[in-house]
């Protein structure tokens, strides 16, 4: 089969890549390294903006001349910059793609293909790894709720993904946003990512959303990518703040508000925890002492995310 676009299209590239940076110049040679034999064919096409001011724009013209660079805005959240790219966009399907990745061989492909395949599935995910030889894979992804939140607070709250090669997709109900593929006509009609969220949680939202309106979400089982989650620093306060605040507003938009403020009490207590158990078991090793520490503010300062991001849009 082909994976050029139909003639009669107005769009016309198959596929269009969307990589959001944010101070990430480290990683972009690696991560459109990993894809550079799709760079010259005219069924794809990467699009790049830069939240950051690390000079990605410069590195990526010397590099990479063939990704198209949409002009900085500053740092306007991950959201609201791949709605940005998306406008730009001249692919029917979408795929939005952390610079701290690295996709496999025939990755992609192999996500464009499946998109053909199995047309009732508008949005699939990838395979994701944390080790480069593919290793450690990620759990499966789940929309959030009390239960999930109780289970983690038992250690439970991860369910192991089973991947096959030789099966069908892997249905699932949420997709990473650091590798997520949507059909262009359906990203249109749920009004792409919910500009509220600034960093985290947007791509629940829009899996939630898309649920909602009956849409079938699946991984790919022989689309495999790697990524360096939390780029080096997984327990940054910072990054946990914004991860934190993201969840909150999640709840906060889609239950009541006895649900959420239930959702969010788990959530502070799961963060007492880590401060605490990190704090204890962080006399023998250095990786609970930076959870602890990543942890401290979330726990001791409640107020700083309970309340999640101020609303900016009409979503």
């Amino acid at each position: 089969m082909t994976l050029a676009p139909q003639a009669d299209t107005a769009h016309s590239a198959a596929l269009s890549i969307l990589i959001v940076g944010y101070n990430s110049a480290g990683f972009l040679e690696s991560c459109i390294g990993s894809i550079k034999p799709l760079l010259d064919q005219p069924e794809f096409e990467v699009l790049f903006i830069n939240n950051g001011d690390d000079g990605s724009e410069e590195l990526l013209a010397n590099a990479f001349p063939q990704v198209r660079i949409v002009p900085s805005q500053g740092n306007i959240g991950f959201g609201r910059a791949n709605n940005c790219l998306a406008k730009h966009a001249n692919g029917q399907h979408l795929l939005l793609l952390n610079p701290d990745t690295e996709a496999s061989p025939g990755a992609i492909r192999a996500l464009l293909l499946a998109a053909a395949d199995h047309p009732d599935h508008p949005i699939l995910g990838a395979v994701t790894s944390t080790e480069r030889d593919g290793s450690q894979t990620l759990p499966q992804m789940e929309l959030p709720g009390i239960r999930t939140l109780a289970r983690g607070l038992i250690g439970r709250a991860a369910r192991p993904l089973s991947v096959t090669q030789s099966g069908g997709l892997i249905p699932a109900n949420c997709v990473s946003g650091g590798c997520m593929m949507v059909r262009r006509e359906v990203w249109e009609r749920l009004g792409g990512f919910d500009e509220d969220f600034f960093l985290y949680g947007e791509d629940i939202d829009l899996c939630k959303r898309a649920s909602a309106m009956g849409y079938k979400l699946a991984l790919v089982p022989n689309a495999r990518i790697y990524h360096d989650v939390g780029s080096g620093s997984y327990f940054a306060p910072n990054r946990l703040l914004l991860q934190m605040r993201g969840n909150a507003h999640y709840f906060r938009k889609h239950s009541n508000p006895a649900h959420a403020a239930a959702c969010i009490a788990v959530l502070w207590v799961s963060a007492w925890v880590r401060f605490a158990a990190g704090g204890l078991m962080g006399l023998r090793s250095e990786k609970y002492r930076q959870m602890s520490a990543g942890f401290a503010s979330i726990a001791l300062r409640p107020w700083t995310w309970w309340n999640g991001y101020r609303k900016l849009s009409n979503h």
